[in-house]
This record gives structure tokens, sequence and C-alpha cells, in this order.
């Protein structure tokens, strides 16, 4: 996947890298003719000093015949006869040069850059070593160069930094969206964001409304739906109930088993259907009655218990650490019913389901084990989802308890789980939560 925060700090990267490398090579450059242009000064400076000397003073200029080794400039004076009086090193070339100003070149040994006056009474030659000259330029122009070229990383770091700040306004407002609750329908805050994203994060809000708009449709068309087959199911139930009373052949009873079935099956769905779209109606209001938290599990068991014995499954109940604990005793019940209805359906036959319960002064645990075939890992962040069905799928289900479960659980503050066992087959759901105050 494509990052954008790469994208951009490469790009800087290799901007800051081509300007750098431009600006250190350029400034290299002026540095360096900045540097011989101000050696032609100097030594055109020395040369114009020495010009105003007296020419008789001839005593003081040989005594500076002898070459001094600190010192880079040599300086030769001829008198008007084009004989050499002074020079600050006699194994260089004493030969008078003929015009005035700069030259280069080679006075026996190496090569030189030298500054000529030629004057009536006297010649003068002021030169400093062409090598000298270049090492110093370049020495000169490296100290400007390099501090450019160590700018370079510091700036890229300065930029890897301010654009992490600026993603991270980025990151805050995913972070909103990721976290957000699936019933969460509100528009994202433009606070701190930057303002080439606000268009962004105005479609993501105009997105979201159609979202819900649709959504809140598709919520009253389920309810709606399940209103209007409620009353011909119903009706159906009871004339299947009269066919009883005029049907003679065992055929005939057989058929209207599994018409029966169909009718249950479909009884089932509307009232699921039903369920789901009261708790999609923006918070149905928390059922007021209490109940002990022991009462209300064998108040599971006993309604359970049919099922449980045409299914070859035993229920096993673990007594509560205490049992004082109150609960809202309606969505408490059917809550439970869920969960250990499903852990009946995907027993297998003499299995044992088990039920445990532990509460204290302010919460409460129930866990409710089965030795199924459990789920596949993949697929368990699925289980909350509306009709979704775990395999295999041996027996007739809506798909939508667990979902109806989840939106009890999430009215009251209370969390639900489905996990694989750790220790042998089978699942185990969890329901752990604050009591209820009286």
């Amino acid at each position: 996947m494509k990052s954008l925060r790469h994208t951009i700090l490469f790009w800087m990267a290799l901007l800051l890298f081509v300007v750098g490398a431009i600006s250190a090579a350029v400034t290299y450059e002026y540095v360096k003719d900045e540097t011989q242009s101000s050696f032609d000064l100097e030594i055109k400076q020395i040369a114009q000093f020495l010009q105003h000397e007296t020419v008789n003073n001839t005593a003081s200029r040989e005594a500076l015949g002898a070459p001094d080794p600190d010192n880079l400039f040599l300086i030769q004076i001829w008198n008007s006869k084009g004989e050499l009086i002074r020079t600050s090193d006699k194994t260089v070339s004493a030969i008078a040069p003929l015009a005035t100003g700069l030259t280069t070149q080679n006075l026996g040994k190496s090569d030189w850059r030298s500054y000529n006056i030629v004057g009536a009474d006297q010649v003068i030659r002021v030169s400093l070593p062409l090598d000298e000259r270049n090492e110093q330029a370049s020495t000169a122009a490296l100290q400007i160069a390099i501090p450019i070229v160590i700018i370079i990383p510091l700036s890229w770091l300065v930029w890897s930094l301010l654009i992490d700040r600026i993603m991270g306004d980025l990151d805050k407002a995913s972070a909103q969206v990721r976290n957000r609750k699936i019933d969460d329908h509100s528009q994202l805050p433009l606070d701190n964001v930057p303002r080439e994203i606000i268009p962004f994060v105005e479609s993501i809000n105009g997105h979201v409304a159609r979202v819900q708009a649709q959504a809140e449709k598709q919520k009253q068309f389920l309810a709606d739906a399940a209103h209007e087959l409620r009353t011909p199911l119903s009706a159906l139930t009871i004339q299947l109930g009269n066919l009883k009373t005029v049907l003679r052949t065992k055929e005939q009873y057989q058929r209207l088993a599994a018409a029966e079935g169909g009718s249950q099956r479909a009884n089932q769905l509307v009232s699921r259907l039903l369920q789901m779209a009261r708790h999609d109606s923006n918070a149905p209001a928390p059922d007021l009655k209490l109940g002990n938290l022991d009462e209300l599990l064998n108040s599971v068991m006993t309604s359970l218990e049919p099922q449980s014995r045409a299914s070859s499954v035993s229920l096993h109940k673990t007594a509560s650490l205490k049992n004082d604990a109150s609960l809202p005793a309606a969505d408490f019940i059917q809550v439970c019913e869920i969960l250990l209805d499903n852990a009946i359906r995907y027993s297998p036959a003499n299995s044992i389901v088990g039920i445990a319960s532990k509460s204290d002064a302010q919460s409460f645990e129930v866990q409710i084990t089965d030795s199924g075939a459990g789920i596949d890992p993949a697929k368990l962040s699925l289980v909350f989802d509306r009709f979704y069905r775990a395999e295999p799928h041996k027996s007739q289900g809506t798909g939508l308890g667990l979902s109806i479960a989840k939106a009890i659980c999430a009215n009251h503050g209370w969390n639900i789980s489905l996990n694989n066992r750790e220790t042998g087959a089978g699942i185990e759901a969890k329901i752990t939560g604050k009591l209820t105050t009286p």
C-alpha cells in the first residue's frame, strides 16, 4: 500500500539533496573564485606598497635575500639597469617581467601567480605559488560548503518531524472513525484538521449521512415487514392446528408436522426480526424489573430443558459464589437463552453444557461452555454479525440471536464474548458487567 508520508519524505529528501548539492557546488566554486581574487588583490597591494620604497635603500633590501620558509610570498625587485637588487628566494628565476599586471608563469621549479609593476626606476614582482593558492582556496571553499551538506540531513529530519505532526492530525481523525461504535453516526469534527484535508473529511461526513439515511430506511422496512408477516403467520399456525382434527392417515400427520416445523421457523425468524428492530430503534428502554442472578439462570435452564432433553444434552450449573446479585430480568434472560440455545444446538448428543456464574458487590460474570466443534478462529469476529451462522449448519437457526444478544448487552453496558475453549473442544460464551442497583 502506498504511503503518503513515505512519498512526501522521499521527494522532499530528493529535493533537499538536489538543492543542497547544487548549493554546495555553487558555493564551493564561488568561494574558491573569491579566495583567488582576494589573493590577487593581496599580492597587488604588496607590490604597490613596495613601489613606494626608496630605490637607493639597497642595504635593507639585500638583508631580505635569505628565503624565509614560513613566507609564501616571493618578492623580487630590479633596478633600472635590470639588476636584481632584492629577492626573498634566490632559487627562483630572476628574469624581470616586461609588463605591469597579473600573470601566471613558471619561475623555474613551479607555477606562480604574480603581480608585476614595471616602472622607470624599478621593476617589482610579488608572487604566490599557484599550488598553495589553489589549496588554500579549496580549503576555504570546503569550510563554507561542508555546513551546507550537513544541513541537508538536518533539514530532512526537521521536515520528517513536521510531516509527522501534520499526519498526526490525520491519524487522530482516522482513529475517531476506527474507534466509533457501529451505531455512532455523528459527524467527524473539523477541529485541528488541515485546511487541505477538510474537503475529504466533509466528503466522509456526507457519505456517513447518506449511509445513515439508507440504514434507517432498511430498519424501517425490516420492522414493517416483520409486523406485516406476524399476523398471517399466526393465522397459519392456528389453521395448521385446526387441521389436526380432520387428519386420518399417518402420512397426513407427517406432512402436517413438516408444515408446522416450517411455520415455527418462520415465526421464530419474525420474532427475531421484531426483536432486532426494537433494539435498532435507538436504545430501547432498559428493563427495570430486577431478578436474582441464580434464580434467573434457573429460569433459563427450565425453559430450555425440553430442548436439551430432545437433543440428549445435559445442563449442568455451577453454584454462584454470591447469590444476591440483581439484574434486569427480561433482558438478562433473553441473552442467556440465546447463548444457551446455541450451546445446545451445536453440542453433540450425550454431552454436557456447563453454566457457571459468580458475582461480587458490583459486578457479575456468567460463563456457558459446550463441547461442540468450535468455530474457525478466522471467523470468530463474524459471530455477532446479522444472519451469520457458524458451521456446521446442523440446526435450523435465524443467524440473528447473537446480534440481538450483542445489542442487549451494549444497551446495558455489558460485555459479551465467544471464544474457543482453551482445553477441549467447544465454545466458551461469557457475559460480564456491572450489577444493577435496586
